[in-house]
C-alpha cells in the first residue's frame, strides 16, 4: 500500500431488469457483496411507470461509483424510496403516474413532512438518499432536478412560539410601565435641575451644579461634591449611586423596551437600533430599522400620536411611553456629545460597572434577575409580539420586502393556496371594474371611419381633445391613454391590433414586475374587457393577423414612429 485509499474494482457482472409479472418491475443488481442482488419494487404500491423509472435510477446509481455498491447502501436507499412512496400514496388530492409529475413543490412538501414526523437524523438521511437517487433518473423534470441538487444545509428545529395568556401579558406590561415611570420621574427631575445650572449658573444651587457635572462627565469633579447629591463616601458604589440620578440602568432600559413591544408588537432588533423620534406638534415619528424589508424600505416610519396623559386603555399611552423613553435617555446623549461621540440612539444605559455607557437594549440571560418583573414571568420578545391585542403579528410573515415575502409564501402550501385564491379574486375584481369602464366609455359600433383610427381605438373627433380642446396627438406614442378618452370607440377592424397590444403587455409583465402593475395593469384589463366583447370566431380570425402588428405596438411603447402595415 502506498498510503492511498484502496478501492475494490467493479465486478463487471451483467446487470439487467427482470420483469417478474405484468405491471411490476424487479431489478437485479451486481453489488460488491451480492453479485445477484434482487431489488423488488412491487411492494411500494407505485404506478408501473414510476416503478420502472426508479428501477432505472437504481441501476444508474449502482454503476455511478468506480468501486461498486454494497448491499447495506442499496437497502438504505430502498428505505428512503419506500418512505417517499408511502408519502406519495398519502396525497389523496394527487396521483403520480411517473417521476415527470414530481415538482420542486412536492420535494419541499415531502421534506417538511419528514421533519415533522421523524427525528432530525432520520429525516435528513431519508431526504439526502432520495435526492441522490432522483438525480440519476432521466425522467425527472429539469426544475425538480435543480431542486434535488440544491444544498439543504442544517435546519434548526422549530420551536412553536406560544402566546402569553392575557393575564400574564397584562402583568408584564403593567410592571414594565411602572418601572419606566419610576425611572423617568427620577431621571427627568434631575435632568431639569442640571439644565437649570446650564441656563443660569449664577442662581443655581450646588446640587444643580453637581448634577450638571454628572451629566457632562459621568461623575462629580471633586470628592466633596458627592455630599451634595448622595451620602458622602467615595467609592465605586457611591459613583454608581450618583450616576443613577441621571442615567438609567440595564433593567430600566429593558422595561422601556418591553413596554414599547407590548404596545406595538415591535421586535427586539428594530428597537435596539431605534433613534430619537422627531416631533411635529402632537405627532411623533419613530424610525425603526428593519433590514429584512429590503434596501428601499429598510427604515419603517412608526407614527405615534395621542394625548400625553397616563391612560391604560388609550392609544396615546404609546406616545407617552415613547416620550418618556426619549426624556429618560437624554442625559446620556448629552454625555456622548460632550465626549465627542454624537449619537441619536433612543435606547442606552450605564451599568454599575464600566467606564462608559452602552448602546441598545441589554440581553438578560442565565440567572440574572429583573427586579420589576413579576415572579415567575419570563421575557420573550417573540412571545410579546404575538400577544399584543389587535397589534400582534400573526403566523403569516409581514413587513418583509417582496422577495423575502415570496420565499416565505412559496415554502408554505397553505399560504400558496390562499394567495392563489386572493390573486384570482383580485384579477376578477380588476376585470369587473374594467368591464364597467369599457361599457360606459367605449361603445361598440360608433364608427367614424378608418381615417379617424388611432392605434387601437377609433376616435370620434381627432381634431378636438376633450381635455385641452386642441387637436389630439396621443394616437400613437401614448396610445393607451385613448382608453380613458370619451371620444374613443372600439371597432372590429382594430381587434388584431388590440390583441397584439395584449400580447406585448403580457410579455412585459414578467420583466417589469411591480412597475408593470403601476404603469400598465389598468389599461391591460380594459383591453381584455374590450376584446372579450367579440365572438370566438372573430377572436380566432383576428389572432391570425395580430402578430404583424406586434412590431408596431413595441415601437409605439418606445415612443418611436410606428408604421402600420
Amino acid at each position: 500500500m502506498n498510503g492511498r485509499k484502496a478501492y475494490q474494482p467493479s465486478v463487471g457482472l451483467p446487470i439487467e431488469v427482470v420483469p417478474i409479472r405484468e405491471h411490476v418491475s424487479t431489478v437485479v443488481l451486481s453489488l460488491e457483496d451480492a453479485p445477484h442482488y434482487e431489488l423488488d419494487l412491487t411492494r411500494l404500491r407505485l404506478s408501473q411507470g414510476m416503478a420502472y423509472e426508479l428501477a432505472m435510477g437504481f441501476l444508474a446509481w449502482t454503476t455511478s461509483f468506480n468501486g461498486g455498491r454494497r448491499r447495506a447502501s442499496v437497502e438504505a436507499m430502498k428505505r428512503a424510496v419506500s418512505a417517499f412512496a408511502r408519502w406519495l400514496n398519502s396525497q389523496e388530492e394527487e396521483s403520480f403516474a411517473s417521476l415527470g409529475e414530481v415538482t420542486p413543490f412536492h420535494l419541499r412538501k415531502y421534506q417538511e413532512f419528514l421533519r415533522v414526523t421523524l427525528s432530525p437524523a432520520t429525516s435528513d438521511g431519508y431526504f439526502r438518499d432520495l435526492r441522490t437517487l432522483l438525480r440519476q433518473c432521466p425522467e425527472l423534470p429539469e426544475l425538480t432536478r435543480v431542486e434535488a441538487r440544491r444544498r439543504v444545509g442544517i435546519v434548526p428545529a422549530k420551536n412553536p412560539i406560544q402566546r402569553y395568556s392575557p393575564q400574564e401579558f397584562s402583568a408584564i406590561r403593567n410592571a414594565a410601565r411602572r418601572a419606566l415611570e419610576t425611572a423617568h420621574e427620577r431621571i427627568h427631575s434631575a435632568h431639569l435641575e442640571a439644565l437649570a445650572y446650564k441656563n443660569d449658573p449664577s442662581t443655581a444651587t450646588e446640587r444643580e451644579r453637581v448634577l450638571y457635572e454628572i451629566m457632562r462627565f459621568g461623575a462629580p469633579q471633586n470628592r466633596s461634591d458627592y455630599a451634595h447629591v448622595v451620602a458622602w463616601r467615595v467609592g465605586a458604589k457611591v459613583t454608581w449611586a450618583t450616576r443613577r440620578l441621571l442615567f438609567p440602568d440595564a433593567t430600566e432600559v429593558m422595561a422601556a423596551a418591553v413596554l414599547l413591544a407590548c404596545r406595538r408588537g415591535v421586535n427586539l432588533s428594530p428597537l435596539s437600533t431605534a433613534v430619537v423620534p422627531s416631533y411635529h406638534g402632537a405627532l411623533a415619528q419613530l424610525d425603526l430599522d428593519k433590514p429584512r424589508r429590503g434596501p428601499s424600505q429598510r427604515f419603517w416610519p412608526e407614527l405615534v400620536s395621542g394625548p400625553i396623559e397616563p391612560d391604560e386603555e388609550d392609544a396615546g399611552d404609546y406616545a407617552r411611553a415613547v416620550l418618556m423613553v426619549a426624556e429618560m435617555t437624554e442625559p446620556l446623549r448629552t454625555w456622548f456629545s460632550n465626549s465627542g461621540e454624537e449619537t441619536n440612539r433612543l435606547f442606552m444605559w450605564w451599568g454599575s460597572t464600566g467606564s462608559k455607557p452602552k448602546l441598545g437594549i441589554p440581553l438578560r440571560r442565565g440567572g440574572t434577575t429583573i427586579p420589576w418583573l413579576p415572579e415567575g414571568a419570563v421575557i420573550d420578545f417573540r412571545r410579546l409580539r404575538r400577544s399584543v391585542p389587535n397589534e400582534g403579528v400573526s403566523k403569516e410573515p409581514t413587513d418583509h420586502d417582496p422577495d423575502t415575502y415570496l420565499r416565505y409564501v412559496l415554502s408554505d402550501p397553505v399560504s400558496v393556496k390562499a394567495h392563489q385564491i386572493s390573486a384570482s379574486l383580485g384579477i376578477q375584481d380588476a376585470m369587473d371594474r374594467a368591464r364597467q369602464v369599457v361599457h360606459s366609455r367605449l361603445q361598440l359600433g360608433n364608427d367614424t371611419g378608418e381615417g379617424n383610427d388611432a392605434l387601437i381605438v377609433n376616435c370620434e373627433d381627432p381634431s378636438r381633445n376633450p381635455e385641452t380642446g386642441l387637436a389630439c396627438d396621443r394616437g400613437y406614442f401614448t396610445f393607451l391613454d385613448c382608453l380613458d378618452c370619451p371620444n374613443a370607440a372600439t371597432v372590429s377592424r382594430l381587434l388584431p391590433r388590440q390583441l397584439a397590444a395584449l400580447s406585448v403587455l403580457s410579455e412585459l409583465r414578467g420583466v417589469l414586475s411591480e412597475l408593470w402593475e403601476k404603469k400598465f395593469a389598468r389599461h391591460y384589463y380594459m383591453l381584455r374587457a374590450m376584446t372579450e366583447r367579440h365572438s370566438d370566431e372573430e377572436l380566432r380570425a383576428a389572432m391570425q393577423e395580430s402578430e404583424r402588428y406586434i412590431p408596431t405596438i413595441m415601437a409605439a411603447l418606445r415612443s418611436e414612429s410606428p408604421t402600420i402595415g
